[in-house]
């Protein structure tokens, strides 16, 4: 609601022509109406170059609210936060709404979404840490450090001249790893069921009960509802899971 809105009801109350109650259900009515007009966060996109970047997942969070120097917009169902150094020039887009603060500054990035939205990460020459996020996670990784616990639904993981460590169950969906010049370790926690399929092209990679091989390996884990489609080339990843 605006405060032009919020002023017209209120000078209403004041000249007698409405009553309090029928102010406070004017106020509700239209506090309703913004937001049922406001647009619907299906991804939030992370993007940090240089410095480190954390994304945490808290229900009590509508979209995201994020805490660093940062610019923010929305397109379309997609909220936007792009981390800026300290000695980067550019202008915070702050709205009440999307819970920015409305002052922040310093190299690290720190976000809180909602972990049920979908997540897409991209991060150069810096270092990322997600933790309790429940819906798809995409990363785009370049010289950088990430490590992602606690993931639940799809990953689409690419490294390049980087390194990545996940921990997490996968039993749904299409996933996929790829992963030049780098590494990627991947845990898979109890009650994962997927079926990987692996292909190394100057690389190489080692899943659960395989020895590592520079060629092309297929493994079933539980009863391998999900997929899980790995490719690297003069890198390496490796695969664990629970028994």
């Amino acid at each position: 609601m605006s405060k032009a809105d919020r002023r017209e009801i209120l000078s209403r109350v004041a000249a007698g022509t409405i009553s309090p109650e029928e102010a406070a259900a004017q106020l509700d009515a239209v506090a309703k109406d913004r937001e049922d007009t406001e647009p619907r966060i299906r991804c939030v996109r992370v993007i940090k170059r240089l410095g480190a970047a954390e994304v945490i997942g808290d229900p009590n969070v509508r979209d995201a609210v994020a805490d660093g120097q940062h610019r923010a917009r929305i397109d379309g169902d997609v909220m936007i936060i792009e981390g800026e150094t300290a000695n980067e020039p550019g202008t915070f887009i702050t709205r009440s709404w999307l819970g920015f603060p409305e002052h922040s500054s310093g190299d690290r990035l720190v976000v809180r979404v909602n972990p049920a939205l979908e997540l897409d990460l991209q991060v150069q020459a810096g270092s990322l840490r997600v933790n309790g996020v429940d819906g798809p996670i995409r990363a785009d990784v370049q010289a950088s450090s990430a490590t992602i616990d606690g993931f639940r639904k799809p990953l689409d993981l690419k490294v390049q001249a980087g390194s990545i460590r996940a921990n997490g169950r996968l039993d749904d969906g299409e996933s996929r790893i790829a992963c030049d010049a780098g590494s990627v370790n991947l845990h898979l926690e109890r009650g994962s069921s997927v079926r990987v399929n692996a292909r190394a092209h100057l690389g190489k990679i080692t899943l659960p009960g395989e020895a590592g091989d520079r060629g092309a390996q297929d493994v079933t884990i539980g009863d391998g509802t999900a997929s899980l489609v790995i490719e690297t080339n003069m890198g390496s990843v490796r695969v664990t899971a629970d028994q």
